[in-house]
């Protein structure tokens, strides 16, 4: 556990919530295994996936849970917490069919998601190019209500300009550096001004996708050559639409006619790329590639053009404490009665950084192969668990 954690942490540039992390990897396996064998998650024929994946997993989770007798409401939104005169936070004040009511509780838990459906929030705090020029394929339902709630507690937020940014293609699909995860390393990303801008070899698809995000236009091409494709010719047989979305010409300066971009730019790019390869510097222009840098060479060639970043979900929010999601104030206090969970809370690791005027971005909120379902599953386990603690310790007081 250690060494995923400082791996993470490394990976991360030291912008990384270690005891979160490091909880996270010491909790999650055991989880998940709860959830499978205690609450009897079902799976499908091979015993890998929930089945009907995300939608089916919410049905069940919302049938096993009403079983069990766990009141729930819908469609009333809470409108602010209850906060009593020392700060601790006592329940919440609701609304259902234009009424008001209050719930008062040992402790709340805020499980509302991120704000990428909250516009002004993302031109707020993560600016006009992720607020405006970026598409969203996230919950648009997920409006930072959360968040707010906790910055009227006095909670303290950390990176809330970080997303969750994935990488599309023009039918808004997982784009790429997803589909195509084997093949685009041995590839080129460019912006429009023909400039690399990402260590393609290295760089996943979450780093890709902030870093288009950060380059003119929001917007950017892939290319590469047959080599590429010969190596893994499965992977690329099976991209969705693959006659709609990949252009194929028997050289680049055809190749950038079909993608409507300039066969000069283009050229030069590649031309220029190929020659450092070949003299031993595995770089450029701009930026240096440290894996999987072979000159694109043999045609035909392939190209997807835009390449566009959309919003999934954002990753910055509510500090907690790595033991226990407990909401922290802006003094590193616990807040009592608040916890966070999900993607309310920040999950954020990496940050920006410039290369030849070019801005990109490092990092990833990845912790070993987990998902926005893993760190929902840890946070809200963990979360109850401390909350009910010490909810029945008050109450044997």
């Amino acid at each position: 556990m250690d060494i995923l954690t400082e791996r993470h942490v490394e990976c991360g540039w030291g912008e990384v919530d270690a005891a979160l992390l490091r909880t996270y990897c010491t909790r999650v396996f055991d989880d998940c295994c709860w959830l499978r064998d205690e609450v009897g998650l079902p799976y499908d024929a091979m015993g890998r996936t929930v089945e009907g994946l995300a939608i089916g997993l919410l049905k069940w989770l919302h049938k096993t849970t009403a079983e069990r007798g766990v009141w729930m409401m819908f469609l009333s939104p809470t409108q602010s917490l209850l906060i009593d005169s020392s700060g601790a936070v006592t329940g919440l004040r609701a609304s259902r069919d234009g009424e008001s009511f209050l719930i008062e509780a040992g402790g709340v838990i805020l499980a509302t998601g991120g704000f990428q459906g909250n516009r002004h929030m993302l031109m707020e705090h993560a600016g006009q190019r992720l607020g405006q020029d970026v598409v969203m394929v996230g919950s648009p339902d997920n409006t930072g209500n959360g968040h707010l709630m906790a910055l009227e507690a006095g909670a303290a937020m950390r990176h809330l300009k970080t997303c969750h940014i994935r990488t599309t293609d023009v039918f808004f699909g997982n784009g790429p550096s997803r589909y195509l995860m084997h093949i685009y390393p041995m590839g080129i990303y460019f912006n429009r001004n023909f400039e690399r801008f990402i260590d393609e070899g290295v760089a996943d698809s979450d780093t890709i996708a902030n870093a288009i995000a950060l380059q003119p236009g929001s917007s950017a091409g892939l290319i590469f050559d047959d080599k590429a494709r010969g190596l893994h010719p499965e992977e690329y047989a099976n991209y969705p639409r693959r006659e709609q979305v990949i252009c194929t010409a028997g050289s680049i300066a055809e190749l950038a006619g079909k993608m409507g971009l300039s066969p000069d730019g283009l050229c030069r790019l590649v031309e220029t790329f190929n020659a450092n390869v070949r003299n031993g510097r595995a770089s450029g222009p701009n930026l240096e590639k440290t894996r999987s840098a072979v000159p694109l060479d043999q045609p035909p060639y392939h190209g997807f053009h835009p390449v566009r970043p959309a919003i999934n979900h954002t990753l910055g929010g509510v500090v907690v404490d790595g033991e226990s999601c407990q909401a922290m104030d802006g003094n590193g206090q616990p807040i009592k009665g608040l916890y966070a969970a999900g993607t309310v809370m920040n999950w954020a690791c990496g940050r920006s950084f410039e290369v030849n005027g070019v801005t990109s971005f490092k990092g990833s909120y990845h912790a070993g192969a987990t998902s926005g379902a893993g760190i929902a599953l840890m946070s809200g386990r963990l979360a109850a668990q401390k909350a009910l603690d010490k909810i029945r310790k008050r109450e044997v007081g």
